[in-house]
């Protein structure tokens, strides 16, 4: 295949994965990297599609991959902390929306997601009576919080 029909095939897969049809968008961007496995966007994507299809795992395979081709990239640490997220790998998840702060302090998607594993992973601990680690987590997010009698809320 050359570059043109790699071109041609991502492009592809593109249009599939935007229209929803996943099945289709996963199996275009793994023929763009039998043929160019250091192709960053059929990388990227492909691990973004297979989050999309909750498969978290091979997700994270690939977007550790597209992080290590492109560490500067503020999408690829976003989605790849969601994709740890849903395995309950909080701290790891947590990591990547503030890289991706650090990348692109206005990202918004990155600063939600932020203050989301921060209070999922607090509440976790919280509930384990790791008060003191539940703080300290809140603190890496918003930084807010507001306790009930058996709770607490991020605000």
């Amino acid at each position: 295949m050359d570059k043109n029909k790699i071109n041609e095939t991502l492009f592809l897969a593109q249009k599939n994965h935007k229209e929803n049809n996943l099945d289709i968008a996963e199996n275009l961007y793994e023929k763009v990297l039998k043929k160019d496995s250091k192709n960053f966007e059929a990388i990227f994507l492909l691990g973004t599609l297979l989050s999309q299809k909750k498969k978290f795992d091979r997700a994270t395979n690939f977007l550790y991959k597209a992080s290590q081709i492109d560490p500067n990239s503020a999408k690829v640490q976003n989605n790849l902390g969601t994709a740890l997220l849903k395995l309950n790998k909080f701290e790891e998840s947590i990591n990547c929306y503030k890289k991706a702060l650090e990348i692109d302090p206005g990202y918004p998607r990155a600063s939600d997601n932020l203050t989301r594993a921060c209070e999922l992973y607090a509440k976790i601990l919280f509930k384990k009576n790791l008060h003191k680690e539940a703080i300290n987590c809140i603190q890496k997010g918003a930084g807010l919080i507001r306790f009930t009698e058996k709770d607490f809320k991020i605000i």
